[in-house]
């Protein structure tokens, strides 16, 4: 699904920003709209994946009565990280600075950011997936079998991690060329890169 989203989302850009036939352009409104759709469509993807193959279903019963107890366990162990929070903040201090550089850049900068999440997407995939299994290991008693599946995954997502960046790193000119073929965007491109 996240592959699907962000080829939805990079592909609504392309188009909503400048336009296509019929379609105006509609600069950082097109970019709302495509992504907020593509984030519509990846949860739908979810949801029918999750009903598809786990056999568990999805219901509001289960908050009745209201699980306070899971939930301060949940907000407990989640609040304190902060790790989403204080990116999600820096997301927003960044594109402060952006919008004050003009359309180019913001439109650069959205770019850079929906392709450089191609870098780390299959690390999130294996984590979550890692997750699961360190939570099975652990409920069965196996602490041993617990590090030798992190550091593996540790190995395997910075490998895939560090070979997608240098792929789009080094055919950076190639991939945003694919949005425009204006040099001023391109010129800026290098410095998000």
């Amino acid at each position: 699904p996240s592959v699907v989203m962000n080829l939805i989302n990079i592909a609504g850009n392309c188009i909503l920003i400048h336009g296509l036939g019929p379609i105006p352009s509609l600069g950082v409104l097109g970019v709302t709209i495509s992504t907020n759709t593509s984030k519509v469509l990846g949860l739908l993807l979810i949801l029918y994946f999750f009903r598809k193959f786990i056999d568990i279903r999805l219901s509001f019963k289960y908050l009745r009565p209201f699980p306070k107890s899971t939930l301060y366990k949940i907000l407990y162990l989640g609040l304190p990280s902060g790790e989403s929070l204080s990116y999600q903040i820096s997301q927003m201090v960044i594109m402060r600075f952006v919008n004050v550089m003009g359309i180019v850049v913001i439109t650069t900068k959205i770019y850079a950011y929906i392709i450089a999440m191609f870098s780390y997407i299959y690390s999130q995939a294996l984590a979550m997936a890692t997750q699961i299994i360190v939570g099975f290991l652990i409920g069965a008693g196996d602490l041993d079998a617990v590090e030798k599946r992190v550091w593996k995954t540790i190995r395997i997502a910075v490998t895939i991690s560090t070979t997608v960046t240098l792929l789009l790193f080094f055919n950076s000119d190639s991939i945003y060329g694919i949005f425009t073929d204006n040099q001023e965007w391109q010129l800026k491109n290098r410095t998000f890169n």
